[in-house]
């Protein structure tokens, strides 16, 4: 079976860190198995049940995707990541065109 395509990429942060300026947390790339997951935890030095801020999440051309709500489970993102890259998404461009959708709804508000 081969690797699914990531389709999106977060940068986790530990909520108590979350203002150090020293401090950058830790990038990851989405759909991710449970060992990427687990590293890119112990990269941003959380641990156990500490509380975490998902800060920035962009598609795969680097596009910020506005419709993500604040600070979503990272479960909930890997699974629509999961979703997105799967035999049944629509690939990489789908993050894009829902941002695209949501930016024209806006403006016509």
């Amino acid at each position: 079976m081969s690797e699914p395509q990531k389709v999106m990429a977060i940068t986790l942060m530990r909520a108590d860190l979350y203002d150090s300026p020293a401090y950058t947390g830790a990038y990851l790339q989405l759909p991710a198995n449970q060992s990427e997951i687990q590293d890119a935890l112990e990269r941003a030095r959380i641990t156990g049940d500490q509380p975490y801020k998902i800060v920035e999440c962009f598609n795969s051309q680097g596009e910020y995707l506005e419709f993500i709500p604040e600070n979503p489970p990272l479960a909930e993102l890997n699974f629509l990541a999961q979703r997105i890259s799967g035999p049944e998404g629509h690939g990489p461009h789908a993050c894009q065109g829902r941002s695209e959708s949501r930016a024209k709804n806006k403006d016509a508000a």
